[in-house]
């Protein structure tokens, strides 16, 4: 069914969202994967698609079944908040474009957990962590580069693959909670305007060492700081970064003591494949990281062929 507004959508138990902006070939990668490991509807969220994507899967629909909605064009974090808001839909799967269910065990596994009364979610946990210490720095070391060191990544869900309540995220929304991401600078925790003056140091420490190849800041940990420092698991950074979820993990899973049930982030790779930040650079080519839109096309092209038997381009005109 195609739906042109979000109050159009009926009431379902249950449903994988798909968010598309300008990624038919590699959405459809996840569709199909969906469609055949998720045993429940899909639905693609188009937004504001620049490529053809939403005359393409209108198109898509007459070979496979599922929903598509045409949905503004919003920040990840923010376009969250607007669908748990909106959506009449009891557990979302949300699944990223650029992901790739490998098999069902994963989502069998959803199944047994996420009616428990206490549960607002399940699939993966992504941290906490020291910054440098993060996958996305792994896959992308020139990301430790980017960003002033002593930062703490905050626990959030995976959310290339997480099936939430909407019920309990609505709650974490209600209460001034949101999806988007920010990041909190620590070492003077009662004042940010303080705190944002004295990161600076290690950007200045970088470009001194980088540009004249003077080193200054020896201890610019700077430890007579921590007794103004706020503790995240144990630990007391300079900087905290609220990936894209964390803020409404948080508040669910610590102030309000529901359970999400999941395994390590670093497990996804056996039921869920992950190209990485392919809508986020259609979207905005200076961020980073991500992976290509070509190379994940190809990738997507390849597997759509040997796996699922089918090919987008007699679709494309």
């Amino acid at each position: 069914m195609i739906y042109h507004d979000i109050a159009e959508l009926p009431p379902a138990e249950e449903q994988v969202v798909i968010t598309n902006i300008s990624t038919k070939i590699v959405t459809t990668l996840a569709l199909l994967s969906a469609l055949k490991y998720a045993e429940m509807p899909v639905l693609i969220l188009d937004c504001e698609s620049n490529d053809g994507s939403f005359e393409y899967f209108s198109k898509l629909m007459k070979t496979f079944k599922f929903d598509l909605l045409s949905a503004p064009l919003k920040e990840p974090g923010t376009n969250l908040d607007w669908l748990f808001s909106q959506v009449p839909i009891q557990k979302v799967l949300l699944l990223d474009s650029d992901a790739e269910l490998l098999n069902s065990e994963i989502v069998k596994l959803a199944h047994e957990y996420i009616d428990d009364e206490n549960t607002f979610g399940f699939g993966f946990i992504d941290g906490p962590c020291w910054w440098e210490q993060h996958e996305v720095v792994r896959m992308f070391p020139e990301q430790a580069l980017s960003e002033p060191p002593r930062g703490y990544y905050e626990e959030r869900p995976w959310l290339p693959f997480t099936i939430l309540k909407t019920s309990m995220i609505q709650e974490a929304l209600q209460a001034g909670r949101s999806f988007y991401m920010r990041r909190l600078c620590n070492d003077f925790a009662p004042s940010q305007l303080i705190s944002r003056m004295l990161l600076r140091r290690y950007m200045l420490k970088r470009y001194l060492l980088e540009r004249y190849h003077v080193s200054i800041f020896r201890n610019s940990d700077l430890s007579w700081l921590n007794p103004f420092k706020q503790s995240f698991h144990g630990h007391k950074p300079s900087w905290i970064l609220y990936d894209c979820g964390a803020d409404v993990y948080e508040y669910l899973k610590y102030q309000k003591n529901y359970d999400f049930v999941g395994f390590p982030a670093r497990f996804h790779s056996r039921y869920v494949s992950h190209l990485w930040g392919v809508s986020r650079l259609v979207a905005d080519q200076s961020d980073t990281p991500g992976t290509p839109l070509n190379n994940a096309q190809d990738i997507a092209r390849k597997r759509l062929k040997e796996v699922y038997g089918f090919s987008p381009e007699r679709l494309i005109s």
